[in-house]
């Protein structure tokens, strides 16, 4: 009987010994599982400050391609009316020289 007890008691320490083992396991996977999902948090974060730096830049762009829209639909304007002040200048220029040669 007490070889049956310690024969017991051998059975209970070696599974005690590979519990541990399936512990030691766990822990292993549950820090490299951890030290992946830290590696993932570091590159969404990164990934995140680069987006704000695309919108920052993309919205700067933005309002630079509307200063320029307006620069150039003023400038056509403006041309326009110059090149009607100009005719309507040479027309005059015309008509009274013609008028001086009349006299």
């Amino acid at each position: 009987m007490s070889s049956n007890v310690g024969t017991q008691l051998d059975d209970i320490a070696k599974y005690i010994d590979r519990l541990k083992e399936q512990k030691r396991t766990t822990e292993k996977c549950i820090s490299d599982l951890e030290k992946d999902r830290s590696t993932l948090e570091e590159r969404i974060e990164e990934m995140r400050r680069r987006k704000d730096e695309l919108d920052d830049r993309l919205r700067v762009e933005h309002e630079r391609l509307q200063r320029q829209e307006r620069t150039i639909h003023q400038g056509e304007v403006t041309y326009a009316k110059l090149l009607e002040s100009s005719q309507s200048l040479v027309d005059f220029m015309r008509k009274e020289y013609q008028d001086t040669r009349r006299q």
